[in-house]
């Protein structure tokens, strides 16, 4: 094998923690939540909406929402349906689950 110039070298760096990518982490940090009341999780995401995330390079929901980079939408959008997956997770344990359609309406998508 030939090499192609200079010895390869890291300039930069990122380290992702998986669960700052997910709602609430896990479905079982899910349903603890949720047996809670419905406060816990829709003061989340009243919270959510205006915190930078790291599944959303950074971006709050609401930026990313607004944004005009389809990549940024299309993130929101995915997050959106794993919450909608977990309010169901939650649901059919006999929870509440939280209301995405909130969320949908207060990021106008």
């Amino acid at each position: 094998m030939s090499k192609l110039g200079a010895d390869q070298m890291v300039v930069s760096e990122t380290h992702v923690d998986p669960a700052q990518e997910m709602v609430f982490g896990s479905t079982a940090q899910l349903l603890a939540l949720a047996g809670r009341g419905n406060a816990a999780p829709e003061g989340w995401a009243r919270a959510w909406l205006d915190e930078p995330v790291p599944a959303l390079r950074g971006l709050t929901p609401r930026g990313a929402a607004a944004s005009d980079d389809q990549m940024d939408v299309f993130r929101i959008e995915s997050l959106l349906r794993q919450f909608e997956y977990q309010a169901g997770l939650a649901e059919a344990a006999g929870f509440a689950g939280m209301d995405v359609a909130r969320l949908r309406t207060e990021l106008n998508i």
